[in-house]
């Protein structure tokens, strides 16, 4: 199957929410000390990285066209996640968790909006 741009920033999107309900609904110290959810955590953010890099190699014009998203450090995280698995820095992790998705949500919806918009619902 043949994904288009608007579904890649969906996925992005979607796997961007995951992780902040995934925090935002723990309550039983940190989150990061739950293995079940580090690992789905870390299974999102390799989500968000993949649609990234795709978006990256075929969408140049998305990405100039939205130079806010962080496209390439979404790629840089995915690529760290996968295969320096065993060295990964969890603080990072939290760091990017915390500091990243919250204000990349509302940008990535403009750009679902915007596409709505212009071509009607995906």
């Amino acid at each position: 199957m043949k994904f288009d741009f608007l579904t890649r920033v969906c996925h992005i999107y979607k796997s961007c929410f995951k992780i902040l309900k995934y925090v935002n609904d723990y309550d039983d110290g940190d989150i990061f000390d739950d293995t079940g959810k580090t690992d789905a955590i870390l299974w999102n953010l390799s989500i968000i990285g993949e649609a990234a890099s795709q978006i990256l190699k075929a969408y140049p014009e998305v990405v100039s066209d939205f130079p806010e998203i962080p496209w390439s450090d979404m790629r840089t995280t995915r690529n760290r996640i996968m295969h320096g698995y065993d060295t990964l820095d969890i603080d990072n992790v939290r760091d990017t968790v915390r500091d990243d998705l919250p204000p990349l949500l509302p940008q990535l919806k403009k750009i679902i909006q915007s596409a709505n918009k212009a071509t009607g619902p995906a």
